[in-house]
């Protein structure tokens, strides 16, 4: 029999907003023999549930489900469970896993109300999070460091680990921008949320490691200052025989190692107003002055080596001076590779261990 012809019981679904399916007008009651009247209403509905998003997107969420009589006591019409199973499907981004079921009876001032509580626990599925924000977020911060403390690009121009840095940052940006745009909005910051400004934070400690290890660098590589002892102990290191300090050689230098080095020397100039030549018929040295009539004058010959061994001596000390520099620098790139392994081994640990952290 149709259903306008019947009057039934009215019962309210608390937390549901539902849209019928088949008009009210429509709708057949089914009338059997001893009584029992029933009748079948599909709805669509829309549950409003309590989240909580601290654990995002890894959370699991319980929504509650409550069916009542409306305006009618326990006494008058009671509620309950016809105890046939619950078929629940999810979708791609939630998994209904089970319902709980409970009744309770509701006082309200000198009555008395039944109530069905259903709850309906769903899990969220997190695959899309993890392999388009969690995993490339994660590889990009690894990346990052890799790039900017790896050793063997400690010698040369350093301005191109701050360029990757910042490079790091802006891509950290466009992720953050997509992860608040797929977050949901609550009060408390979720767990994907300080994920990602934990992985910038760490860009941004890189960075500025960076920062200061090419200042310090760049003072120490220009001025030469030789590394203290205290950084060779606490980096372990030592000091090889290619790269030690060594003091001036006072061997004599050979006729043609003094004149390549006279060469290489190139910013000081010898200048003198007289000019020394030897003649071949005689073992003694002579000087052209600057007058109309060229006068000769004997130069003993003590005095001419004696000049040339002070020349020698200066060039001595120039390359000696040349090979201290380089070995100072040396040793300074050496300490520069083991502080970049330090820092790279130490934020690679600290990246991993705040992101297992964060997300379990």
């Amino acid at each position: 029999m149709p259903l306008r012809y019947y009057c039934l019981k009215r019962r309210v679904i608390f937390s549901l907003e539902t849209v019928p399916v088949i008009p009210a007008e429509q709708e057949i009651l089914q009338v059997e023999s001893n009584g029992i009247v029933s009748v079948s209403k599909p709805v669509i509905v829309s549950n409003y549930c309590p989240m909580q998003i601290k654990n995002f997107p890894f959370d699991e969420q319980e929504c509650p489900l409550i069916i009542s009589p409306w305006g009618y006591t326990a006494r008058q019409v009671t509620v309950y469970d016809s105890g046939s199973a619950i078929e629940m499907r999810g979708n791609s981004e939630w998994n209904a896993d089970c319902a709980r079921f409970n009744e309770n009876i509701v006082q309200v001032k000198l009555n008395l109300y039944k109530e069905l509580q259903y709850g309906l626990h769903f899990k969220r599925n997190p695959t899309y999070y993890v392999w388009v924000l969690i995993l490339p977020t994660y590889l990009i911060t690894c990346l990052s460091i890799v790039g900017i403390f790896m050793p063997n690009s400690s010698s040369g121009e350093r301005i191109e680990k701050v360029t990757l840095g910042l490079a790091t940052l802006l891509t950290m940006a466009v992720i953050l921008n997509i992860v608040s745009e797929a977050m949901p909005k609550g009060a408390d910051l979720p767990m994907l949320g300080y994920f990602v400004m934990a992985e910038i934070v760490l860009c941004i400690i890189s960075l500025i490691v960076a920062i200061v290890i090419i200042q310090v660098h760049h003072r120490v590589s220009t001025r030469t200052h030789p590394p203290p002892e205290w950084l060779f102990t606490i980096l372990l290191l030592t000091k090889t025989e290619q790269w030690a300090v060594k003091p001036p050689d006072n061997r004599s230098l050979s006729g043609s190692q003094i004149a390549s080095n006279v060469i290489v020397l190139g910013k000081r100039t010898v200048s003198k107003q007289k000019s020394l030549r030897r003649e071949p018929s005689v073992n003694t040295w002579t000087t052209s002055l600057p007058s109309d009539t060229e006068k000769t004058t004997a130069v003993p010959p003590h005095c001419a080596s004696d000049d040339m061994r002070q020349m020698v001596t200066e060039l001595r000390a120039y390359l000696a001076k040349l090979n201290q520099d380089e070995a100072i620098v040396g040793q300074w790139i050496r300490i520069f590779d083991r502080i970049d392994a330090v820092f790279l081994t130490t934020l690679q640990i600290t990246n991993f261990v705040v992101s297992v952290f964060l997300l379990t």
